[in-house]
């Protein structure tokens, strides 16, 4: 498999723009309270893969520009919206933009996906020259990884949706309060 195509499956759905737009709840990531020893290795194991991928440096990257999106498709969906609410909208997603929010979506994606043992192998071969696809996985992890590919993708973009459409709600209600004025039915 081509590296490009690879790292796309397998993390990079989630620089699409639907981040401005798009929380999941992950009990155990929130409160740092996991109930087993294993739990709390797969954690790490997953964080440290979703680290090793680059996920904050990639979900940073997009940040602007998913902001930017989620702003074209104010003015796309509420043309009668006064350009003042869109412009403050950008100003305070940009603001708070948590990072984290999202790691803690994908990190709980590959949780429920991979075995501790497989999350080290993932990550190794991530370090390793030529990637993951230059990589001799295993075989069963590389069927697992074949099978369960759309599933992941599918997680991570509507978890991260979720995670932006939240804050997004939150601060257009914000805004809508302070200036009324600004929303007009369409």
């Amino acid at each position: 498999m081509p590296k490009t195509r690879l790292r796309t499956l397998l993390f990079g759905s989630v620089l699409l723009p639907t981040l401005a737009l798009s929380g999941v709840h992950i009990a155990h990531a929130a409160t740092g309270v996991f109930q087993n020893p294993t739990a709390a290795q797969n954690h790490d194991a997953a964080v440290q893969f979703v680290a090793v991928i680059g996920a904050r440096a990639a979900l940073l990257g997009v940040k602007e520009n998913a902001v930017e999106q989620g702003k074209l498709a104010m003015r796309q969906n509420y043309p009668k919206y006064d350009p003042q609410f869109i412009e403050e909208w950008g100003k305070r997603s940009l603001a708070r933009y948590n990072v984290d929010d999202y790691l803690k979506v994908i990190v709980g994606v590959y949780e429920k996906y991979f075995t501790t043992e497989e999350l080290n192998e993932l990550s190794a071969a991530s370090k390793a020259p030529g990637g993951i696809a230059g990589a001799k996985l295993a075989q069963p992890l590389r069927d697992k990884l074949a099978a369960n590919t759309t599933s992941i993708q599918s997680e991570i973009i509507g978890g991260c949706t979720q995670v932006g459409a939240k804050l997004g709600g939150e601060i257009g209600i914000e805004i809508g309060k302070e200036h009324p004025e600004w929303i007009k039915p369409n």
